[in-house]
């Protein structure tokens, strides 16, 4: 998607060129996903599991009252930056292997 917005502010403002950099748009992905990370998380601790602890478990007591399920949060905010951050290229996503999959069960 930022890529298609580069095409239209590239003429206006040139250094919008770089959105089509794949470098460029790889670091403003990591860095956006990270900091969506870490502001919408704290947010959402209410919403999370606690860890009750385990009978059998080493230092069972010191994980007791520890959110647990963060990782769905982390997935959702950052397929949210790649689809925002990735370029829309067939060749790409085909890399990616689920297309690939698609492709040859449509085929054979």
């Amino acid at each position: 998607m930022l890529t298609y917005l580069s095409e239209f502010i590239a003429p206006f403002w040139g250094p919008a060129r770089l959105l089509a950099s794949y470098p460029v748009l790889a670091t403003l992905g990591a860095l956006l996903s990270a900091t969506l990370s870490l502001l919408v998380l704290p947010r959402v601790w209410h919403v999370l599991t606690k860890d009750k602890g385990r009978a059998h478990a080493v230092n069972a007591e010191e994980s007791v009252g520890k959110p647990v399920g963060v990782g769905i949060f982390i997935v959702l905010i950052t397929v949210g930056v790649l689809l925002i951050c990735l370029p829309y290229d067939p060749k790409l996503y085909f890399c990616l292997g689920a297309a690939d999959r698609l492709r040859r069960r449509l085929s054979g």
